[in-house]
């Protein structure tokens, strides 16, 4: 009988555990920007949060940090809603509400692995670009690129079934004693 309720308990774990996929990505996913390094020895870390299902960017939280060419910047909004989607990430000021582009920076997020952002996760190569504009119009500007290899991730599916098994591993060890 014992033996039954193991085998009961570690059934619904992993049907729980093969469902976790599908509950995070209700929501979105958390992104993760690693390893962007600029032209100008600068680079951007951070993270965002982005929702296939409604196309939909939030929780963003991106800095960069100082180069030769411009002085970093943090970025929490997107420039537009418009321009933003599985493919296209442009992070800067609100053009709904800016009249004066001087001073401005604007960062944006290229997806170049074919198949953009999606609710499933894994790892997507990005192109990073960041513009200062230096006039109101932003026609005149510095920009820096990245010199590639930078990604966004997510956690694997991979890892969650690992986490998974080791949380069946100790239900049944403390069932056992």
């Amino acid at each position: 009988m014992r033996n039954f309720r193991n085998i009961g308990l570690t059934a619904i774990l992993a049907i729980a555990i093969l469902a976790l996929p599908a509950i995070a990505s209700a929501d979105g996913l958390t992104w993760t920007i690693n390893n962007v390094t600029f032209n100008d020895g600068g680079t951007a870390s951070g993270s965002f949060n982005y929702d296939a299902t409604t196309n939909a960017f939030s929780a963003i939280n991106v800095t960069t940090t100082p180069g030769t060419l411009e002085s970093g910047s943090t970025y929490n909004s997107l420039l537009s809603p418009f321009f933003n989607n599985n493919y296209v990430l442009a992070l800067g000021p609100d053009l709904t509400t800016i009249t004066d582009f001087t001073g401005s920076s604007i960062l944006g997020f290229f997806f170049t692995g074919g198949n953009g952002l999606t609710n499933l996760g894994g790892i997507e190569p990005v192109q990073v670009l960041e513009i200062s504009c230096l006039d109101s119009a932003c026609n005149n500007s510095v920009t820096r690129f990245d010199v590639g290899g930078g990604t966004v991730s997510t956690p694997e599916p991979a890892t969650l079934f690992l986490l998974g098994a080791g949380l069946i591993g100790l239900a049944l060890i403390r069932r056992r004693a």
